[in-house]
């Protein structure tokens, strides 16, 4: 009889010792395919420029990209992550929304204007480095892919008068995106008076 109470407490400790089962993002910013082995578990397949969300057990785990050398790591249940296999240059920028321009003016005036570089060029505004890891703990709330629009309209809906929020970008997508914004500018702006 003692043993019939034992069995399913020794079921319950083994099973909450098991690390979770969590989603975590892959990224494959690279022109090539690439194939991950988590363990001993089914190879997860990304097409070029591909993000696949999958659900991984936590903890220590081997992992090994393109059935090349074996890399350790160790996904903590605490954190949600970017697996970064190409080991790519990502950043993180910190975003600024205003309802009017009178709170941006107060935010302005109050703070300094932040000065980052991007691939090589000052830029305004914040903006993180993230280079050769391949194991990215995701403090951001925007990731690779994923459109700002809709919190922008949400916060300008609550009266929010000053909010930030943080966006990961590929390093490549956000050298096209700065390229694609200044030809904009240049374009708008091409009759203006040159002193």
């Amino acid at each position: 009889m003692k043993n019939l109470f034992l069995f399913p407490l020794f079921i319950f400790l083994l099973s909450a010792c098991q690390a979770p089962i969590k989603k975590v993002d892959i990224d494959n910013p690279s022109t090539n395919t690439i194939t991950l082995l988590f363990d001993d578990d089914e190879p997860i397949v990304l097409a070029p420029g591909e993000t696949k969300t999958v659900e991984l057990q936590f903890g220590k785990r081997k992992l090994k990209v393109n059935s090349e050398s074996v890399e350790e790591i160790n996904l903590l249940k605490e954190y949600d992550y970017l697996i970064n296999p190409s080991k790519a240059t990502y950043y993180e920028e910190e975003m600024h929304y205003f309802a009017n321009q009178a709170a941006q003016k107060k935010y302005e005036r109050d703070h300094l204007m932040p000065k980052s570089e991007v691939e090589g060029v000052e830029v305004n505004g914040a903006f993180r480095k993230i280079e050769n890891k391949l194991l990215i703990k995701n403090t951001w709330q925007f990731g690779v892919g994923q459109d700002v629009t809709e919190e922008i309209r949400l916060g300008h809906a609550n009266k929010k008068e000053h909010y930030a929020i943080k966006k990961l970008h590929r390093a490549t997508d956000l050298s096209a995106l700065m390229r694609k914004n200044l030809l904009e500018y240049m374009k708008e702006n091409r009759n203006l008076p040159t002193e």
